[in-house]
């Protein structure tokens, strides 16, 4: 087996354990109720610097429709920047996307949301057991 092969076998299996670990972390966040698209473009754009949608798509395996309505909710939010660069004399410009933060902060807001819910289940499930019902 020459060098080169057994370096791109190397390279192919850090990109597949690096995509299982990313994968975890996309089920991860959506268990504390981040939609899995944009958990997938939270993930992706802290891996990188600037990407546009073309490469979001194809790093996430999304679809145009879906990495644009997951962005829209992130540019809602305020997690991302937004780079309009203009691709000749005519049509639209392409945008570029990257994190405002790292992805702790970025994250901070869906754990907040997560961790009030998680105080309001748990009021609820002492109410439950306190009750006379039982």
């Amino acid at each position: 087996m020459s060098t080169s092969s057994v370096t791109l076998g190397r390279q192919n299996g850090a990109r597949a354990a690096e995509s299982n670990g990313q994968m975890e972390l996309v089920e991860l966040l959506s268990r504390i109720g981040i939609r899995k698209n944009v958990g997938r473009l939270l993930v992706e754009l802290n891996e990188e610097e600037w990407m546009d949608s073309g490469n979001l798509q194809e790093a996430t395996g999304l679809r145009q429709p879906e990495v644009s309505t997951a962005m829209r909710e992130l540019v809602r939010r305020g997690l991302v920047e937004i780079q309009s660069e203009k691709t000749g004399n005519r049509g639209r410009p392409r945008h570029l996307y990257q994190l405002k933060d790292d992805l702790a902060i970025s994250l901070q807001p869906f754990i907040d949301v997560a961790e009030e819910r998680l105080t309001e289940l748990d009021e609820s499930l002492k109410l439950i057991a306190s009750s006379d019902a039982l």
